[in-house]
């Protein structure tokens, strides 16, 4: 009897459990800029940053664990085909660069002539903050360099309790 009591205890203990997470939103904008066109666009991902986690069995408890878990911002400049995109740099509002890393250039849809350029920029959305973002954009066909600089804005949402339940 007490195989199957044990049994049946191992069965409850991996059948799943309740997780409880503090987590927040946060958000980049591009401040509106004369040098931007109607050609290029440039927008922000973040994801939640989680700053407490806990797992427990059955009733979820409140988040005690310290994490803080950050990605990093992923930033997606959308231009024509016939405009490349060079030189582009990320400074703090302290004037320090901010590491840029170039991932890929998709296009947008098949039946568009446009192109979606991914950076990923190292260090979290709140870094990000009141940092300049600047390039060239060279249009191949008329020869014209723009150079274009743009202000971002930083916002965080409120703190947000969330909770789950896991099972395998």
């Amino acid at each position: 009897m007490k195989k199957f009591y044990g049994f049946i205890y191992f069965l409850f203990l991996f059948q799943g459990c309740a997780l409880s997470g503090l987590t927040q939103m946060e958000m980049l904008e591009a401040e509106t800029s004369d040098m931007l066109s109607d050609e290029i666009a440039i927008e922000f991902y973040c994801g939640p940053k989680t700053y407490s986690v806990m797992a427990s069995l059955i009733v979820p408890l409140p988040p005690i664990i310290p994490v803080f878990i950050d990605s990093d911002p992923q930033i997606f400049l959308t231009h024509p085909s016939w405009v490349t995109v060079e030189s582009m740099s990320l400074q703090n509002q302290d004037g320090k660069q901010i590491e840029l890393q170039f991932v890929e250039d998709r296009p947008k849809l098949k039946s568009d002539d446009r192109i979606v350029s991914l950076y990923i920029a190292k260090g979290g959305c709140d870094c990000l903050g009141d940092s300049n973002l600047e390039f060239k954009a060279i249009n191949r066909e008329t020869g014209v360099i723009t150079h274009i600089k743009v202000k971002i804005i930083y916002s965080a949402g409120e703190l947000t309790f969330e909770w789950d339940y896991l099972s395998a």
